[in-house]
């Protein structure tokens, strides 16, 4: 299992139950990850200006273990960073990283929204949707700050949905896990609904009838990059492999 940081909510009250929840658990030997970064970095170099949030509830549980006499007290914090040589995705990402060093951009793909639906859902067996037809409905989505989060809403921005400000995935696979247990329904991009994200999960993708926001898959690279072509031939691979 896991729980998340809902940055909208700044109460004391949550801030310090959120604090207490996470030193609890590592007193009870359960590991936690954070992200002092923050966010996603623009450029894929390390933060240098590191957000210590949560990461003080380690010191304060490892202060705890050793009053309450544990036979192992230790908490230990390894660092580590995920990054990627190239972004395909998340146009503002790049934009910010570039804006001031010129840029080039290769377009790949348009890629559409699916609804996802539970397998039992009145809507599994249409052949294809409008964004009406979610009116009423409990829509799911990511977590703020992930880049599909803003072309969900700009979707439901289209109709009167219900918007769960409660239930909030922190990944897409996550996301259609939750749609397969019945709390809501959702949006997946096409791509990922092709290679089959939603396959085995008892859910159910359809297409939209009317134009609905999408996004564009794009490399880009710093304008006179020696990576040009390099990234030109990734991004033609990717093509292909995309309209496959």
């Amino acid at each position: 299992g896991a729980y998340t940081v809902d940055r909208n909510k700044t109460a004391p009250i949550y801030k310090a139950a959120l604090k207490e929840y996470a030193t609890v658990s590592l007193e009870m030997g359960y590991n936690n990850l954070f992200f002092p970064g923050g966010t996603r970095s623009r450029s894929g170099a390390l933060e240098h200006r590191l957000k210590k949030g949560l990461l003080g509830t380690a010191l304060q549980a490892y202060g705890n273990n050793l009053r309450a006499g544990k036979d192992k007290p230790g908490v230990f914090i390894v660092p580590c960073s995920l990054s990627f040589p190239l972004v395909l995705e998340a146009s503002t990402l790049i934009e910010d990283h570039l804006k001031r060093e010129g840029k080039a951009r290769y377009i790949i793909a348009d890629d559409e929204f699916l609804l996802a639906v539970p397998d039992a859902h009145r809507l599994a067996t249409s052949q294809a949707c409008t964004p009406q037809d979610l009116t009423g409905e409990q829509v799911l989505l990511l977590e703020e700050g992930h880049c599909l989060r803003g072309h969900a809403e700009a979707v439901c921005s289209l109709t009167n949905v219900k918007r769960s400000e409660e239930l909030a995935a922190t990944s897409l696979q996550t996301l259609i896990q939750m749609v397969g247990g019945g709390l809501g329904v959702s949006l997946v991009p096409g791509l990922a609904a092709r290679a089959g994200v939603t396959a085995g999960t008892g859910v159910a993708v359809r297409p939209f009838t009317e134009q609905v926001p999408g996004r564009q898959i794009a490399i880009a690279w710093r304008t006179g990059s020696s990576r040009e072509v390099e990234a030109r031939m990734i991004a033609d691979i990717t093509r292909t492999a995309t309209a496959a």
